[in-house]
């Protein structure tokens, strides 16, 4: 499955993102349109095509924003049937992310899009949930992940889906 994946100045956290991608199963083509990046990004992306010849880097000589950027990413596909992914920057990919969106998608026909739960999202309601109620301090600063408990939240529909970036 072809993985798109838009940058602009991101050096600080795309080298996890796409450490975590090329790991992931699935994943057959990475494509990284980078947006005229100043910072390191353009660096890095050289070095996952250096060391991975399934991932493309298309670098742009101005920033076209995100829309035209999944275009041209999208337009640079190769296996982007029957899917394709949208993976930002600043994200981190668990091992089996895409393989339970494709069985998703592949037991529900009638569903046009499917998105991964944001941990992020759900650790910021939490804590926006605790500050409420006076424990933000407390809660917030010792967090845990329970990944097993996660694993078990059943899929529901949203009335968007909701990029990475909060």
């Amino acid at each position: 499955m072809c993985i798109i994946v838009i940058t602009h100045n991101n050096a600080s956290t795309l080298r996890k993102a796409l450490d975590s991608l090329v790991n992931s199963e699935l994943v057959d083509e990475i494509i990284i349109v980078d947006n005229n990046s100043v910072d390191d990004s353009q660096l890095i992306i050289r070095k996952f095509m250096a060391e991975y010849t399934f991932v493309k880097g298309l670098f742009l000589s101005r920033n076209v924003g995100f829309a035209a950027g999944v275009n041209i990413g999208f337009k640079a596909c190769r296996s982007a049937e029957p899917y394709f992914a949208l993976f930002n920057p600043d994200a981190i990919a668990t091992r089996d992310w895409l393989k339970k969106l494709v069985e998703f998608m592949d037991e529900n026909s009638d569903t046009g899009m499917v998105q991964s739960l944001l941990l992020s999202l759900v650790v910021s309601m939490i804590r926006l949930v605790a500050s409420l109620i006076g424990l933000v301090t407390r809660l917030s600063s010792s967090f845990k992940v329970n990944y097993e408990l996660l694993r078990r939240v059943k899929p529901y529909e949203v009335g968007y889906a909701k990029g990475g970036r909060f």
